[in-house]
């Protein structure tokens, strides 16, 4: 089970990479690409936690769930910044304050954006 683990890791923190490149290069982010990110973070960080907590796994893999639980929570909060900026807020205003309507298709083919300076 550490090989599916460490494989299903590998897989996320390349699709991390390239979210963190397309960022720093101030494209859109496809939506689809944060949300397989983390639900492949989040697999590998489940099958980690059962596998140290189960017993059997060395104190490597117990710090190593901690560090990931860390980046984890770090990772839901940029998301959850990031959906709060998308979203209208009840009303019909956005959290900026301006007026706008937001389709239904709009809203499911949005992707996040880096920040602007």
């Amino acid at each position: 089970m550490m090989g599916w683990t460490i494989g299903i890791f590998a897989v996320a923190a390349a699709g991390g990479a390239t979210t963190l490149v397309m960022a720093w290069k101030q494209r859109t982010v496809p939506m689809s690409l944060a949300l397989l990110h983390g639900a492949l973070a989040a697999t590998a960080l489940v099958l980690l936690a059962i596998r140290v907590l189960g017993g059997g796994a060395g104190e490597l893999a117990a710090v190593s769930l901690a560090v990931f639980v860390l980046a984890a929570l770090g990772g839901f909060v940029l998301f959850v910044r990031f959906a709060r900026t998308l979203s209208p807020a009840p009303g019909g205003r956005s959290r900026a304050g301006r007026r706008d309507r937001v389709r239904p298709a709009a809203r499911l083919g949005g992707g996040l954006r880096s920040p602007r300076p």
